[in-house]
């Protein structure tokens, strides 16, 4: 195609003519200088160790950095021979590489035998906890009820190499935290809360 330029004088909406011209161009092929997608790499995201690009786009995390969830049964464990029965209204966790957060909400329904002394763990982690020199996790009590009227404040530390939590309380506002023990729960006694700490896996 060509273009004829309009006369000096133009109509009104007269502008740039097209007329067939005699001179024919052939054009290339259009090339992109750079991947849009292929099998193995769609934009930023590439594959490697850990992420797959299936043919139809679909990007698979796996390994590290990858995200999975579940479920767990939560156990209140004494010190002395005895048995905690409860009833879990949630337990779940989720899981980014080697960090746990597991959330719960636990009610006692029954404490059979063991000992008004007896210290309590948080037991049945979803994971066992990496292994170190000191604790490697922190439990966050965001609410309880019936408690002794002692307690004020419930927390906990996740110790190395298990499944376990150790648990703390405050209590008349002294500055040290001290074990629970058997004799500040009861039955009806409700906790939820959120165990965060690093996995061994």
């Amino acid at each position: 195609m060509a273009y004829n330029r309009p006369p000096v004088t133009t109509q009104a909406g007269q502008g740039l003519k097209q007329t067939p011209g005699t001179t024919v161009q052939s054009m290339g092929p259009v090339v992109l200088d750079c991947e849009i997608a292929s099998a193995t790499q769609l934009g930023v995201v590439k594959q490697g160790s850990n992420i797959t690009i299936d043919l139809d786009g679909t990007i698979n995390a796996t390994g590290t950095g990858a995200v999975t969830t579940g479920t767990w049964t939560p156990n209140i464990t004494p010190s002395v021979v005895g048995n905690i029965i409860l009833n879990t209204r949630t337990a779940t966790w989720t899981k980014i590489d080697n960090l746990i957060t597991a959330v719960f909400d636990i009610e006692i329904t029954n404490i059979i035998a063991g000992s008004s002394g007896a210290t309590l763990k948080l037991t049945k982690l979803p994971f066992t906890s990496i292994s170190s020199t000191g604790y490697v996790g922190t439990l966050h009590i965001g609410y309880f009820t019936n408690m002794d009227s002692n307690v004020d404040y419930i927390s906990g530390t996740v110790i190395n190499n298990s499944k376990e939590v150790d648990l703390w309380f405050n209590t008349e506002q002294k500055k040290t935290l001290i074990n629970l023990t058997q004799k500040d729960v009861k039955v009806t006694t409700r906790l939820v809360g959120t165990v965060t700490y690093i996995s061994a896996v």
